[in-house]
């Protein structure tokens, strides 16, 4: 028996692509060529569509975005409204896509503040320059649960590793100089991440305090310079101590 009897098919001599295809006793032939940059094609032109209809998705939940300035997370539960399936997806990228959004366009903005080496003598890093933090204060009211603004504190402590002998210590200040001297920090430094301002935050309005690392000893050291130490100080305990004592003073 035929191919065809044999995978149960009953069809005419010129049958469409997919009974052809099966038909294993037809050598290839112009009409399976036909057949196959048909199928290629559609498969194509679907792709196309498909690409098409992403990037106008894309577009769509960036124009959703646009008319939500103000960052407004919204429930991705909510219903999505009309239009057309494409239109509806891009409305529901951009509510999940709101709705996980912790972040803000615009970083927060802090303020130098050196420490005062007469009250603070060795609050200083590594070459006895007075450490240094930036701080931003707090604009005051009361958050969505009702708690003041000005009573919440972020205090975020700056990494950077450490050094412990005269040679890692030597590399260090031709390499990272910042990590151990404050004489170059700029008089603002902007932060993004858990500083921005973005009203989905706990923190939005909190005073927010960055400690800048200059004594390459996480923060834990309390010795002075000496020929033991290579002529560097390792303060970084009594820079800590410092900036808190002061932020209590008021900033």
């Amino acid at each position: 028996p035929s191919s065809s009897h044999r995978f149960g098919l009953n069809h005419k001599r010129n049958g469409g692509c997919l009974q052809r295809r099966m038909r294993t006793v037809v050598p290839l032939g112009w009409k399976r060529v036909q057949c196959t940059i048909s199928l290629t094609t559609l498969l194509g032109l679907f792709f196309v569509v498909l690409v098409g209809a992403t990037d106008i998705a894309a577009t769509a939940a960036v124009g959703e975005e646009a008319d939500n300035p103000a960052g407004k997370t919204l429930d991705a539960s909510e219903d999505v409204g009309g239009g057309n399936f494409f239109s509806r997806l891009a409305r529901r990228a951009a509510q999940q896509r709101a709705a996980m959004d912790l972040g803000s366009p615009v970083p927060e903005v802090l303020h130098r503040v050196t420490l005062d080496t007469m009250r603070y003598p060795t609050a200083v890093c590594n070459d006895g320059t007075p450490g240094v933090y930036y701080f931003k204060p707090s604009p005051g009211g009361v958050n969505e649960r009702g708690e003041e603004n000005s009573e919440q504190w972020l205090v975020f402590l700056q990494g950077g590793g450490w050094c412990f002998d005269e040679q890692s210590c030597a590399q260090r200040h031709v390499a990272a100089p910042d990590l151990m001297s404050s004489a170059s920090y700029p008089p603002t430094r902007t932060e993004g991440g858990i500083f921005t301002p973005h009203l989905s935050s706990p923190l939005a309005h909190a005073n927010k305090v960055f400690v800048m690392y200059c004594s390459s000893d996480a923060f834990a050291g309390d010795a002075g310079a000496s020929d033991h130490s290579n002529g560097w100080h390792f303060r970084g305990q009594a820079i800590v101590a410092a900036v808190l004592q002061e932020l209590s003073r008021g900033g």
